[in-house]
């Protein structure tokens, strides 16, 4: 949901101190968080590869309102072993896609 926000709220939410890391994979800052914002824009969804669980894969998209603001988020989690590289992403396009179409479904705000 923050690579949806406008880039003044984005930065906004994610000044001051960075929380502990949760495993060896957590993103170090939020210059490392930025960094990874244009990939998952271009994807249409973000990935958590065991940043907050090891051996856990989420892959979570933002829900738009007309306004293409964030108004909700969607994500499936499942185990590392089971996230091959054609799993993820064909997951993470069906994510992507549902929260476009709940997007389109969400009424005006």
């Amino acid at each position: 949901m923050l690579a949806a926000l406008p880039e003044a709220d984005r930065r906004a939410r994610l000044a001051g101190p960075w929380h502990p890391p949760f495993t060896r994979n957590s993103v170090a800052d939020a210059a490392a968080f930025e960094a990874q914002l244009p990939r998952w824009r271009a994807l249409g969804y973000a990935i958590d590869n065991g940043e907050i669980r090891e051996g856990m894969i989420c892959l979570g998209a933002a829900v738009l309102n007309a306004a293409q603001k964030p108004l909700a988020g969607i994500a499936i989690s499942l185990t590392s072993a089971e996230a091959r590289p054609e799993v993820r992403e064909t997951l993470g396009q069906l994510i992507a896609n549902i929260a476009n179409r709940l997007g389109r479904a969400a009424p005006e705000a």
